[in-house]
């Protein structure tokens, strides 16, 4: 089930291009992106949720991370890393081998290449 994320708080690194619009929760009309530098953000969901997975949507293929790492945390200060994920496309979705009950969600981008965007970040959650 995609969840609603209308309230769900999204932090990006620092140095992340158009962080402030904030457009990968489905209120705004771009991307966020940087040049060549692998970027992450997190996803504060505001209560614990059941998630399954995620899916994120790039403006094409050469425009996604092929690496990235997944982590979850239940205070937003310790992470846990679901494990590292090869990527391509301009669509991932990526299932996680088992439901976990968190309440932050990290998207680490590990390998780019030269400009790398989000348009849009899902999070699956079961019912």
């Amino acid at each position: 089930m995609n969840t609603d994320i209308t309230n769900w708080v999204f932090t990006f690194m620092d140095g992340v291009e158009n962080a402030a619009a904030n457009s990968v929760n489905g209120k705004g009309g771009g991307d966020v992106a940087t040049n060549g530098t692998p970027f992450w953000l997190t996803v504060d969901l505001k209560e614990v949720k059941n998630v399954t997975g995620i899916q994120t949507s790039h403006w094409g293929g050469g425009y996604c991370p092929t690496k990235v790492e997944i982590f979850t945390s239940e205070n937003g200060s310790s992470w846990k890393s679901m494990g590292q994920v090869a990527t391509s496309g301009a669509y991932h979705d990526i299932a996680f081998k088992y439901t976990v009950a968190t309440r932050y969600l990290k998207y680490q981008m590990i390998e780019v290449p030269s400009r790398v965007d989000i348009t849009k970040f899902y999070i699956y959650t079961a019912n």
